[in-house]
């Protein structure tokens, strides 16, 4: 994939969250460019679906808002477990990893555009009111500008266009130009409960709660409970099946 120009469609990794959403309907709504989605699955990620039907809400919203509905062209979906990390991207991952965390998913992305020629492809990382987040700090010399060191290799196939906007800043743009309404139909927790926000995860706590309907906290709890009892018998038949493997007649 080359580098795209300015009569091309932006590739942009869209996730059905805040700032990858944002960025979306910046480009249409207000860039007036063509789009192409690109959402890459996890086969093991359990909100797959929830991002998905985000996803299908927003592009309903939006369709009818563009002058040219083909602006927004259908979703490209890669399949990350398709495209195992080579031992040198996991071993840039490692050295990120090892100083400020950084997540797993960023060595399958890179592994994904590795594989598939990604160049220019936009990736929506935010700005935090205190400045860059610790691991960028590693790789980016100013927000949206690599580095010269090895790791900054890890995204090298990637832009940065929101990198200088807080999730603040996104959403007075939005309602500046009136697609708040849209933006706020994202999704955004990991662990949900019954099709609904938790509240409690990592990014719930960091989430603008506009327009969301979260679980409610029995809900929540039962929830918990229960999946620790599914996990404390899954590990106990997993230990009885040893040791019945185990067993000399």
């Amino acid at each position: 994939m080359s580098m795209p120009t300015a009569l091309e469609p932006v590739q942009l990794l869209w996730t059905g969250g805040w700032d990858s959403s944002f960025r979306l309907l910046q480009l249409l709504l207000i860039e007036k460019r063509a789009v192409q989605p690109i959402y890459v699955i996890s086969l093991g990620r359990r909100t797959a679906l929830l991002e998905f039907q985000a996803m299908e809400r927003m592009r309903q919203a939006l369709l009818p808002r563009l002058r040219d509905p083909a602006q927004l062209l259908p979703t490209k979906v890669a399949i990350q477990d398709q495209y195992p990390a080579r031992q040198e991207l996991a071993d840039l991952w490692e050295s990120i990893n090892s100083r400020a965390r950084l997540g797993a998913q960023y060595l399958w992305l890179a592994s994904v555009a590795e594989a598939l020629d990604w160049r220019g492809v936009e990736l929506s990382l935010e700005a935090y009111p205190g400045g860059m987040a610790e691991f960028e700090h590693l790789v980016f010399d100013a927000p949206g500008r690599l580095n010269d060191s090895p790791e900054a290799a890890l995204f090298s196939r990637f832009t940065f266009p929101v990198m200088h906007l807080t999730k603040r800043e996104m959403g007075d743009i939005a309602r500046e130009h009136g697609f708040y309404d849209i933006l706020v139909q994202r999704w955004f927790c990991q662990d949900p409960v019954g099709g609904k926000a938790c509240g409690h995860c990592r990014p719930c706590r960091l989430a603008n709660r506009d327009g969301v309907d979260f679980a409610g906290p029995v809900a929540v709890l039962a929830t918990r409970v229960w999946r620790r009892v599914q996990w404390g018998a899954w590990v106990l038949r997993q230990r009885v099946r040893g040791a019945q493997v185990g067993v000399v007649g």
